[in-house]
């Protein structure tokens, strides 16, 4: 089934971890007021119970501490502590401590939870604040290696490539349980407690952010030790590769040899390989989106049989064109739970597509403005193939606030597209550019 999703659709939220088979039931998050939020975001993309015990600041457990405020009784001290022993009275499955330094958290409390970790639950840690010496990281440093603390070192490849470099997971035994830390150099965030900060903050967006959860959620089933019984090992593009480069003679006109690696016949369907770390346990349903990078808009693809037990890779067919699209993957049961989720970006090969990235004109717009933007395209062999070339100015609420289009024949060459821009009230526009195969009327504006 094809399903295409707007950005303004919230079923494109797919939840990661939506209806997840054999997850754990109950977590405490510890994070200072300003993360609170990321519980949201954890009961959205996992079926878990989270609780949340926020304290004041990443260094202040109550407003008390600071002589400036104005006493609050919901955040004195004496509350703040009260609601700290109340919470480890229970039983969780994960606790989550996250952007705050480790001393201003009661001797008692931080022993409650290591004890409900030797016991066998799990303990993740993100943006730790503390130096050498403080309660937790001497704890930390004191700690073996997890065994398969490969595993959720692994899990960091799925983050964008502006984070993952910058992403280090360290895995511990304590007793039974085991301790997860997750560490971001640079800026600690101010409105969540455990996304990573981008080292340039304008790269942050919707897109971002939910690659970046999808990460979160998977550092926090792993330590709660949660196994799926099959992972994803690999997303790819099963097109024929064409020949080696080193084969072909030098002397070949570049629209020749651009067609060597092109499909002979246009077709707007791409094949893909998913690979699976071992044969799949039991029939499984398999459902796959597709999105371009830096886009909100996405096609959902939920294959109707199910892929039989046994099989190490499956090859599907997605709508893609040239160029980068970014597949994600997930697994479900009959009863529609999530048995795992992954996935990876493919290049695509095709036409039209560009031999440079698109130039503009200049890094800034007014309200009713025009940009120009110069982009440069790959000849076709064949004089009959016809495409478009088009941009669009997105705003930072995903308004459209303008589109330019223009054709493109087999000639391919330079094209030069004069973008109208609405309104530049947001601070940031994006603008998108991409190309497509066939006859310019077939495309209305909403494609």
């Amino acid at each position: 089934m094809f399903r295409r999703i707007s950005a303004y659709d919230g079923s494109a939220e797919i939840p990661w971890g939506e209806n997840l088979k054999d997850a754990p039931r109950r977590c405490l998050l510890i994070v200072p007021r300003g993360g609170a939020g990321d519980a949201v975001q954890l009961r959205h993309h996992l079926p878990i119970e989270v609780e949340t015990l926020s304290v004041w600041s990443a260094a202040s457990l109550a407003n008390d501490d600071d002589p400036d405020l104005a006493a609050d009784p919901a955040w004195t001290r004496r509350a703040v502590l009260d609601r700290l022993a109340e919470a480890v009275k229970s039983k969780w499955d994960v606790f989550i401590l996250a952007n705050l330094h480790s001393r201003m958290l009661p001797e008692d409390f931080l022993s409650a939870v290591l004890e409900q970790v030797a016991d066998g639950k799990g303990l993740l840690v993100a943006h730790l604040r503390d130096g050498d010496g403080e309660p937790l990281r001497a704890v930390l440093d004191t700690l073996e290696p997890d065994p398969d603390g490969a595993a959720a070192v692994e899990q960091a490849k799925s983050l964008p490539e502006g984070m993952r470099d910058r992403t280090f997971v360290t895995a511990y035994r304590h007793g039974k349980g085991r301790i997860v830390e997750v560490q971001y150099p640079g800026e600690f965030p101010e409105h969540s407690a455990l996304l990573p900060v981008p080292e340039d903050q304008v790269l942050i967006g919707r897109e971002l952010e939910r690659d970046a959860w999808s990460f979160c959620c998977r550092m926090v089933l792993f330590a709660a030790g949660w196994r799926e019984p099959v992972s994803i090992s690999r997303v790819e593009d099963a097109s024929p590769k064409g020949p080696d480069p080193r084969e072909i003679p030098p002397d070949l006109p570049d629209a020749f040899v651009q067609s060597m690696y092109l499909p002979v016949a246009a077709s707007v369907l791409k094949p893909i390989a998913i690979g699976f770390s071992a044969p799949l346990p039991e029939p499984a349903y398999l459902q796959v989106r597709v999105r371009m990078p830096d886009s909100e808009d996405c096609l959902i693809i939920r294959e109707p049989e199910p892929l039989p037990s046994g099989v190490r890779e499956w090859t599907t067919e997605i709508p893609a064109g040239a160029g980068t699209r970014v597949i994600d993957v997930w697994l479900k049961d009959r009863r529609g739970r999530t048995l795992t989720w992954g996935g990876g970006a493919c290049r695509f090969a095709g036409w039209p597509d560009f031999t440079r990235p698109p130039e503009f004109e200049r890094t800034w717009v007014k309200t009713n403005d025009t940009l120009k933007i110069s982009v440069s395209l790959f000849p076709h062999v064949d004089p009959n193939r016809t495409g478009i070339v088009a941009a669009r100015c997105v705003d930072m609420y995903g308004r459209v606030l303008g589109i330019a289009a223009s054709a493109v024949t087999a000639e391919g060459g330079e094209k030069l597209l004069a973008l109208p821009v609405a309104e530049a009230g947001t601070g940031v526009l994006k603008i998108e550019v991409s190309a497509w195969e066939g006859d310019i009327s077939q495309f209305r504006e909403p494609d």
